[in-house]
């Protein structure tokens, strides 16, 4: 809660601060002499004297907007020699050019953060697909490892998250769904097949997508005492090559692997002191 409101404090004090610049860099460059820039209302908590004109620029304790003041002889008294540096006294395309600045600057500033947007891009998970379970919609449908799934329905999917969406709206309608892979291969899956009372938790796994990741050692770290894998004969140090005759070359493939057969036995294929093991976890 607080770093939210912390950040809400920042995101307003921060477009303050460009749309009041906007004001303050046009009325210099038309030499209108600025007297005070601020951020923020009411008691200064921070200001410092600007070495042009003696500028004051102040962060004040309530950041919900700003003001830029102006020489103007309407506000106080101006020196002879500063008449000419009064806003009042500039022309009215002058004027209007101060006052426009602010807004100006705020729609440039929101054209810059939408382009620096995109060209950072979405952040998530490529959909690039790992080993997949022969009885998932997926599997059926001719979806393999290493496939890259670009599109759903004609929607571009760029992440693991825009395909499930997708597949998920496109069940909703009961329907069935065309995904384009980058190879230029359409598949048809045939989410009308599901069941429409399917509990949402389960829709993931019954499509059955699954990521491709980087081979690694799945080695065991510790093995809790009076546990299936201690009865077993599971060790630390272990390393697990395969379940049931599926290849493990990842912790989140162990972790789907035992997940996806509860109470049920399962052949766990291990290597120890370079001998190859098979235990039977119950």
């Amino acid at each position: 809660m607080f770093l939210t409101i912390l950040s809400f404090i920042f995101t307003i004090a921060l477009l303050v601060a460009i749309h009041e610049f906007g004001h303050f860099w046009v009325a210099r460059k038309l030499d209108v002499k600025v007297l005070r820039f601020s951020i923020g209302f009411g008691k200064p908590l921070f200001s410092f004297r600007g070495k042009k004109d003696n500028t004051e620029f102040v962060l004040a304790s309530i950041p919900l907007g700003g003001y830029v003041k102006m020489l103007d002889e309407r506000e106080g008294e101006v020196a002879k020699e500063d008449y000419h540096r009064e806003f009042n006294q500039k022309p009215v395309l002058a004027r209007f050019a101060i006052v426009f600045a602010g807004p100006f600057v705020n729609f440039v500033f929101a054209v810059f953060a939408f382009w620096l947007m995109f060209v950072i891009g979405i952040q998530g998970v490529m959909p690039i697909m790992g080993s997949l379970d022969r009885d998932s919609i997926a599997w059926q449908a001719g979806l393999r490892s290493g496939d890259k799934i670009i599109s759903v329905d004609g929607k571009d999917t760029p992440t693991l998250n825009s395909v499930y969406e997708q597949l998920l709206n496109t069940f909703i309608d009961r329907k069935t769904a065309e995904v384009q892979l980058s190879d230029q291969r359409q598949l048809i899956f045939r989410l009308d097949k599901i069941d429409k009372d399917v509990d949402p938790s389960q829709f993931q796994d019954i499509i059955g997508l699954s990521l491709k990741f980087p081979d690694e050692k799945v080695i065991i770290g510790e093995v809790s005492a009076d546990s299936p894998a201690s009865s077993a004969g599971i060790q630390a140090g272990d390393q697990v090559l395969a379940i049931d005759g599926r290849s493990i070359n990842h912790w989140r493939n162990l972790v789907r692997a035992i997940i996806s057969k509860p109470d049920e036995k399962i052949n766990i294929k291990i290597i120890r002191s370079e001998k190859v093991i098979i235990l039977s976890v119950i």
